[in-house]
């Protein structure tokens, strides 16, 4: 198991990403905001999760889902589950990936 964190220099601490945390910057993917603005955070968010879908190994991303796609993925399982937001980030995303590429074939 790994742990994505972030460093807090004012604290001199490292901080475990919660899922609030992340959603705050992977909203600006979603939502038309300032560029300046949208460009910081999305820029975090899909830094995170492209650490997150490099690494899993819960699920099968194919080389054909972009960054936009993966990111979507995200955001839509956090929309489906807000109770959860305050659990750790990476979690989060590894469930997201898990059920949204399954590595099992589908059944028709």
């Amino acid at each position: 198991m790994f742990v994505l964190a972030s460093f807090n220099p004012a604290a001199g601490q490292l901080v475990t990403v919660d899922g609030s945390h992340l959603m705050k910057y992977c909203g600006a993917l979603d939502v038309r905001k300032q560029v300046e603005d949208r460009a910081n955070k999305s820029g975090y968010c899909l830094g995170y999760l492209r650490a997150i879908a490099n690494m899993q190994k819960v699920a099968c991303i194919g080389p054909s889902a972009d960054m936009d796609q993966i990111a979507a993925v995200f955001i839509r399982y956090m929309r489906n589950y807000p109770e959860r937001w305050h659990l750790p980030a990476h979690s989060l995303a590894e469930e997201a990936f898990a059920q949204a590429y399954s590595c099992q074939p589908r059944q028709h």
